[in-house]
């Protein structure tokens, strides 16, 4: 089948199923991510560059080795809890589905999340949050931070994650 032709069937099954590929569309998220603020076709084999905001998300070729649908959903940074000396600066989850709409891979290569943010610096802070228990974890794996610029390699679907930075005082 034509990639064209792939494309235009996930289009049209997506608008029938009542989903919008376009920021602030409702998709059946977890309750702390209700807003989709980007979502785009992914080809397996073209790298993908999805911006939203301050930030990026780069799905390299191969990720996938079928089409899928690649949305980013956040809510508002409320719904998470910093611990003391820090405020939440961004949220963020991904939520991957097939062109029809099914369930898509919950694991993946990875790809790479990137935010530009005057807010970010070395004493910055990356959490998974499970949104099905609200439980969330310190991760540092793969953090890289330079300046105000943070990237983290991401393979799942499965949790969202918030980031922190250090509470700013008043003089």
């Amino acid at each position: 089948m034509h990639m064209q032709s792939v494309f235009v069937k996930a289009a049209t099954a997506l608008a029938a199923g009542g989903l919008v590929l376009g920021a602030g569309t409702a998709l059946a998220a977890s309750a702390p991510y209700p807003t989709v603020v980007a979502s785009q076709m992914v080809s397996p084999s073209h790298t993908t560059v999805i911006h939203f905001q301050t930030a990026t998300v780069t799905i390299p070729a191969g990720t996938f080795s079928t089409p899928v649908i690649f949305s980013v959903m956040e809510g508002p940074t409320a719904n998470f809890v910093a611990p003391a000396g820090q405020q939440v600066i961004f949220d963020f989850m991904f939520n991957v589905t097939t062109p029809s709409g099914g369930a898509g891979p919950t694991t993946f290569g990875k790809v790479l999340f990137s935010l530009n943010d005057p807010a970010v610096t070395s004493a910055s802070q990356y959490y998974n949050y499970v949104p099905s228990t609200g439980a969330s974890a310190l991760n540092s794996t793969t953090l890289m931070i330079n300046g105000s610029h943070l990237t983290h390699e991401i393979a799942t679907d499965k949790v969202g994650w918030f980031i922190t930075s250090p509470t700013m005082m008043n003089p």
